[in-house]
């Protein structure tokens, strides 16, 4: 005897969703439309990671300009200090660059140079060719001078002959001076430690 429930139609009882078939893969599912919720919260979710993309994108572009500004700021110093010239420290702990080797060196006061003939107030200065010496030739000797030779020997602090010149001087009448310019090509002033003008010949 069969019983069925009062107000329940067999057929509706039978329109019940039916279980996915053993074996569906995943892939094989068809998918579904989002809710509208979940949509709208997906979005606001891309939105933020785009925006903090862009936030991340133009931070590294600042630090690299920062960076690129520091490197090249650091090669113009560089460069500076490689025209500079070399620096000491002083007792104060202060840098400073050493002084120049000064162009005029000594300035001699009377010198015996041989033969009754003196020099005086020579002095000798660097300059682009070597070192020049300059002063005045007195004649003490007891005869007029047609022609008279001298030669000028600068020394090193070695005692190392580093320049020789020889030169003339003409007419010089007893008790009379005259000038004289005479360039020793090679050594510079502050290379000199000591010099000698000495008389060779004369007639």
């Amino acid at each position: 005897m069969s019983t069925s429930l009062p107000g329940v139609c067999l057929a509706e009882a039978s329109s019940a969703p039916e279980a996915p078939a053993e074996g569906l893969r995943l892939e094989e599912l068809e998918p579904e439309p989002l809710g509208d919720l979940f949509a709208i919260k997906l979005l606001e979710k891309i939105i933020e990671l785009e925006d903090a993309l862009r936030y991340l994108a133009s931070e590294v572009g600042e630090m690299n300009e920062r960076l690129t500004k520091k490197m090249d700021d650091l090669e113009e110093k560089v460069a500076k200090l490689e025209k500079a010239p070399p620096g000491y420290v002083s007792g104060s702990g202060k840098s400073s660059a050493p002084k120049p080797p000064p162009k005029k060196r000594f300035e001699v006061g009377d010198v015996y140079l041989g033969s009754g003939f003196h020099g005086h107030a020579i002095i000798y200065e660097t300059t682009d060719e070597g070192t020049k010496f300059s002063g005045e030739i007195k004649n003490d000797s007891s005869a007029p001078a047609e022609k008279v030779e001298f030669e000028i020997v600068a020394y090193d602090e070695n005692d190392k002959v580093i320049g020789v010149k020889a030169f003339n001087i003409e007419d010089l009448e007893v008790g009379e001076s005259t000038s004289f310019d005479v360039l020793v090509k090679g050594p510079q002033a502050h290379w000199i430690v000591r010099h000698e003008i000495a008389f060779l010949r004369g007639s």
